[in-house]
């Protein structure tokens, strides 16, 4: 009795008919990914939390079709590769000669968007149980001024030079020393770049340290929500300011900076603003020390102008004092010498002249303490020399000229009053 069988072929054929229109979101992970000729061809599979595979297959996203994954990029902000966990829009098909394949219709943005966000509120809550999210602005201080900074960019990107420029255009004329450490700010080798441009930065003489990215897509700044970069900022032992992305961006880079900035042009107005505020401080202390050494000097004045009085009415009083002293004792004797001898008054004469001497040497020297006193005074003011008719002869360059040697005949001087100042030349010479 003949047997009733299938032809393979005919199987295969029942089996394409059944399965041909299945199409379903899955849940997979890539776990390779190839490009070939603008195709791209995926291993998808499902595993178990201990890491076992339950199920495999093959997947492909055709050329006319490929810009699925831009878009899921640029929305998502994560990369499109082997190893990220997505969900697909799947066709199933069978192929008699290659077998059971899946065609990728759509990805589903909001379910990586999901898990991105909640990748980056992981870090987040790591960052912030090692008690690094807060680090930098709890253990830094910016120095006084930014004298040396190092920046950490990509040495070509735009931002990067619309940065320097902003800041060499100020309206101060400030000069900044910038020492540029290039790094990859963006893709799968960003953190680990920007890692090592850290640490090269970190062994410098730096008083902080920037790092600027300009505008991307999500994808493309995704790697400053990397928890091993973010550590490494939190941990830098420099300020670290950031400007990365635009308006709308703000990465776990910026939470963990010393300060953060939304473009690196908003970070160049403030380093400018920052110097101009230093310098705006510096010159009102300059303004606060000039008018407290006046005030100084004035109390100082009128301490000496009492002095000087005081000195005038001691003096006087004691002469009043010695003048009325030295009559009563010129009138005792003349009372008690009246009537003795010659000798007697010759002796009387030289007790007269002996007073008369002391009184003057004493009387000289208060005039000369008075007047030591007085040229201690005045002698701290130059203008009181010229004040009394003096004048200072000084050469050409301004020096003060001591002797009549100094210059030769045809030399050009000057003398200088209070008012003003003659420029002479010298016609005769007469050394004495």
């Amino acid at each position: 009795m003949d047997m009733e069988y299938t032809n393979l072929s005919q199987l295969q054929g029942l089996i394409a008919s059944r399965v041909g229109d299945i199409c379903c979101w899955v849940k997979v992970e890539i776990e390779q990914m190839n490009c070939s000729g603008g195709h791209y061809y995926l291993s998808l599979i499902e595993k178990k939390e201990s890491g076992e595979v339950l199920a495999r297959a093959q997947g492909r996203i055709w050329r006319y079709n490929a810009s699925i994954i831009s878009s899921f990029e640029f929305a998502t902000g994560v990369q499109f590769k082997a190893g990220i966990s997505v969900v697909l829009l799947a066709k199933v098909d069978y192929h008699p000669v290659y077998g059971l394949s899946l065609t990728i219709k759509e990805i589903d943005q909001a379910y990586s968007i999901g898990l991105a966000k909640l990748e980056k509120q992981r870090n987040i809550e790591k960052l912030k149980s090692e008690q690094l999210l807060e680090r930098q602005k709890e253990q830094l201080a910016l120095p006084l001024l930014p004298r040396r900074v190092a920046v950490i960019t990509s040495a070509d990107a735009a931002g990067y030079g619309d940065f320097v420029k902003h800041c060499a255009d100020n309206a101060y004329g400030y000069c900044f020393d910038f020492q540029l450490f290039a790094a990859v700010v963006q893709g799968q080798g960003a953190p680990a770049s920007l890692i090592a441009a850290l640490h090269q930065a970190s062994l410098g003489d730096f008083d902080v340290l920037l790092i600027l990215r300009g505008g991307g897509s999500e994808a493309d700044l995704a790697c400053f929500d990397d928890y091993s970069l973010c550590r490494e900022i939190a941990l830098c032992p420099l300020p670290v300011l950031t400007a990365i992305g635009h308006e709308r961006d703000y990465h776990i880079a910026d939470m963990v900076a010393f300060e953060h900035f939304k473009t690196p042009t908003a970070l160049a107005d403030f380093l400018i603003e920052w110097t101009a505020d230093v310098e705006s401080a510096l010159n009102e202390s300059v303004r606060n020390i000039r008018s407290l050494m006046e005030r100084a000097v004035q109390r100082r004045q009128e301490e000496l102008s009492r002095s000087i009085a005081g000195i005038r009415y001691n003096l006087a009083q004691r002469i009043d004092i010695l003048q009325r002293q030295l009559g009563r004792e010129l009138a005792n004797i003349r009372f008690l010498l009246g009537s003795r001898v010659e000798g007697c008054q010759r002796e009387l004469n030289r007790s007269l002249g002996n007073i008369r001497y002391l009184v003057a040497s004493r009387l000289a020297l208060m005039d000369k303490d008075l007047e030591l006193r007085r040229s201690a005074i005045f002698s701290a003011d130059p203008r009181k020399i010229l004040d009394l008719g003096y004048v200072l002869a000084q050469d050409g360059k301004g020096q003060l000229l001591k002797s009549a040697r100094a210059l030769g005949k045809g030399d050009d001087f000057a003398l200088r009053f209070k008012d003003g100042k003659w420029n002479c030349e010298i016609k005769e010479i007469r050394y004495e």
